[in-house]
């Protein structure tokens, strides 16, 4: 299994769980995620997908082993919400959605 981390720098590092107990953990894996800080990563149930979520509400699916960029989710003002507190997937790994709480206002968004 793999471990996904975000970062004030915009990077998105993976690590892989077998070498976490070395003192030293080598990366498997780096990318930027385009000067921005991503806020909550969640892995597809299957693991080949990783859904990153950054605060201004965008959400981009990468690939869970090389964190290769797939697809970007919520820039057509769709999903555009500064209040993005949660991304997760339905068990079956086709659907990412991603949690909003702005005030009272509480509410999943389906993204396909």
């Amino acid at each position: 299994g793999h471990i996904a981390v975000t970062a004030e720098d915009g990077r998105l590092r993976l690590y892989a769980v077998a070498d976490m107990a070395k003192r030293f953990h080598p990366r498997q894996a780096v990318a930027t995620c385009a000067g921005r800080q991503g806020e909550r990563v969640q892995f597809s149930p299957d693991g080949k997908s990783l859904a990153v979520g950054f605060e201004d509400g965008g959400v981009e699916l990468r690939d869970g082993a090389t964190l290769a960029l797939h697809r970007l989710l919520g820039l057509d003002g769709l999903l555009h919400n500064p209040c993005l507190n949660a991304v997760a997937w339905l068990p079956d790994g086709a659907i990412a959605a991603a949690g909003h709480s702005c005030l009272a206002e509480n509410r999943w968004t389906v993204l396909r």
